[in-house]
């Protein structure tokens, strides 16, 4: 089975943070196991966070520095690539090392 993919977003219709989920184009259902079905929820709650993240940095960006909405989902494009850098292969910022 093709990969279900999750991803953060704000809604530029409504200015909203979304969480927007992926299925393959000839899956109706997926069978996961237990292992799969968690990792796929923690996907979505980081998703979920995510998002609220981007809405933020959206808000801020546009409302009090002031910069245009392209230049704020820009922000927010470079934002997501740095934040996906920072995590490790299974989704988790690695702990600090002391």
């Amino acid at each position: 089975m093709s990969e279900i993919t999750v991803q953060s977003m704000v809604s530029m219709r409504t200015r909203e943070p979304m969480v927007s989920i992926y299925w393959p184009k000839d899956v109706d259902a997926a069978q996961l196991t237990p292992d799969k079905a968690r990792e796929f929820a923690l996907s979505v709650l980081q998703a979920a966070e995510a998002a609220e993240q981007d809405e933020f940095m959206f808000t801020f960006a546009t409302k009090r520095i002031g910069v245009d909405e392209a230049s704020a989902a820009g922000l927010i494009n470079e934002y997501r690539l740095y934040r996906g850098q920072e995590r490790g292969p299974d989704g988790q910022t690695p702990a600090s090392e002391e």
